[in-house]
């Protein structure tokens, strides 16, 4: 399906050109792409090629990085707060969700530091009308000094949620509708060892890559992740339901206007 699905925006794309339409914009990178396909396209996609998008985006790392630190969309949905429309999710929960689209710096005893303006930039792109509290929570210590800025506390999150788009999005009135499947994964899976019976997505995972021919550490999990989830070959641990519009943003292309989930198995 990703075959013809490129296929086909490869078309749309020439067609562009060919016709020197004005005012269009060419999609550059899944971010921009996603947001294009649903705004103009949404009713020519089926459910393999909306997968196709979602999947893209969700694993896709942006090119500007800050100290080193690139933005990455991987832990968009994990941590996405849980919250009905009309309702501002808990602090806690907010800041560890925009934490990944804010600048950052390190202090002087290697602490990382988030600007108190760049998470409420983030915020309004993400979580329309959420306030940036200037307190500290679980994550962070507040620091009023220099614009105002979040100290960590330090921690560290491992491991990872691979979601999976289960049913076509659904438009309704500007609002979009998407459902996806989580799985977890550890950080280090290809070491799982229980093979008796596999009873972990990670020794699954293993197994699929010994029967196979490969050993699992040099399996190339992006590539063939897709085609395992499609084939139900793990368990999902969570289901995610999320509603959202377009944010008009290439960076940050969807506000999120509520989000419910529901634990299937432990994470």
């Amino acid at each position: 399906m990703r075959k013809k699905l490129t296929a086909i925006l490869l078309c749309v794309l020439m067609l562009l050109c060919f016709c020197g339409c004005e005012g269009e914009k060419k999609p550059e990178t899944p971010a921009t792409m996603l947001a294009w396909m649903l705004d103009d396209h949404l009713a020519d996609l089926d459910l393999a090629e909306q997968q196709d998008l979602f999947w893209d985006y969700y694993n896709y790392y942006a090119e500007e990085s800050v100290v080193g630190y690139e933005m990455s969309h991987h832990n968009e949905l994990r941590f996405l707060p849980d919250f009905a429309e009309g309702e501002q999710p808990s602090w806690d929960s907010a800041f560890i969700f925009l934490m990944d689209f804010a600048d950052i710096w390190r202090n002087d005893d290697g602490y990382v530091c988030w600007p108190q303006s760049g998470l409420e930039e983030a915020a309004d792109v993400l979580l329309p009308d959420y306030v940036i509290p200037e307190e500290s929570n679980g994550w962070v210590d507040y620091h009023a000094e220099d614009g105002g800025y979040f100290q960590s506390v330090g921690w560290s999150i491992g491991g990872a949620v691979y979601y999976w788009l289960t049913t076509p999005v659904q438009l309704e009135d500007g609002v979009y509708h998407a459902e996806f499947l989580g799985y977890a994964l550890d950080e280090v899976w290809y070491d799982a060892v229980d093979f008796g019976p596999a009873v972990s997505n990670e020794a699954k995972l293993c197994q699929i890559a010994l029967d196979a021919g490969v050993e699992p550490i040099k399996y190339d999990l992006q590539k063939h992740l897709p085609d395992i989830l499609q084939a139900g070959q793990l368990t999902p641990c969570e289901k995610l339901t999320v509603s959202f519009k377009l944010s008009g943003d290439d960076k940050l292309p969807l506000t999120y206007l509520s989000a419910e989930r529901l634990q299937l198995t432990a994470n």
